[in-house]
């Protein structure tokens, strides 16, 4: 690990979305100076001359990539969009390039506990194998990070969560333990690896739990949700942070709250 960064320009992809938009006020918070794009921003990262003319004037020292494709998509924003950014980041002498992954490119392994030190199969599974290949491009830049995301845990908002007749229903797409990323521990990672210059490839989690466990957390009703479709794999999915802890960086959100 490096010594504290003193990058102080960030551009963020994906701004206005759910993590983005938390994103962009941490960062701000923490000092940085920092610039937004998306597609509602009229910043679209598919859009390379005009990407390439927004970021030479800006002049960023880090690239933090978090937009990722719609269903409309097919992979365009994880393969073409990364593959913009790197090319922009390459001939701008970007310091560092930080790509948010996902856990779902372990989709196809056989294994219960991941780890984030051993190589991956190769995919086919549409979404893990997108971020699989956008993984292997971010990992021949100078200095790359990719961060493989838990599913973000906010209180104030969950995803599977609604409130129907006056009460809060949960709906249980499974009965497996998975990891769980908190939204506040995912803003402190960002700002960990911008700080200390990290490299490399590292799992995200908070905790582990299994959907009961978050709908009785909120008190919520559970309504089973059966619609997985034939590569939902039916087994726990733990990923192992203990690579990045080593770094430095620990989850402060271990618990549900």
């Amino acid at each position: 690990m490096g010594k504290i960064s003193k990058s102080k320009r960030i551009f963020v992809s994906g701004s206005t979305g759910w993590i983005g938009a938390r994103l962009i006020k941490a960062l701000k918070g923490a000092g940085y100076v920092v610039l937004g794009a998306s597609r509602s921003s009229g910043l679209d990262i598919l859009d390379k001359p005009k990407i390439i003319q927004a970021l030479r004037k800006f002049k960023p020292d880090v690239i933090i990539h978090l937009a990722r494709d719609t269903k409309d998509d097919t992979h365009r924003v994880d393969i073409q969009g990364t593959k913009n950014l790197l090319d922009i980041a390459r001939k701008i002498g970007v310091r560092q390039f930080i790509y948010t992954s996902s856990v779902l490119v372990y989709e196809e392994t056989s294994e219960t506990t991941h780890s984030d030190t051993k190589p991956l199969p190769k995919l086919s599974f549409h979404t893990g194998a997108a971020k699989q290949r956008a993984e292997e491009m971010v990992m021949k830049f100078k200095s790359p990070l990719v961060f493989r995301v838990s599913s973000i845990y906010d209180s104030g908002r969950l995803l599977f969560m609604k409130e129907m007749f006056g009460k809060k229903v949960y709906f249980e797409v499974d009965r497996y333990t998975n990891s769980y990323l908190h939204m506040d521990d995912a803003m402190s990672a960002f700002i960990f690896a911008i700080e200390h210059k990290l490299t490399g490839i590292y799992n995200l989690a908070s905790f582990y739990a299994t959907p009961r466990d978050i709908a009785a957390a909120h008190k919520a009703i559970i309504v089973p949700l059966r619609f997985l479709g034939k590569n939902k794999t039916h087994r726990d999915n733990i990923v192992v942070i203990d690579k990045i802890k080593s770094k430095g960086w620990e989850p402060k959100f271990t618990e549900m709250n």
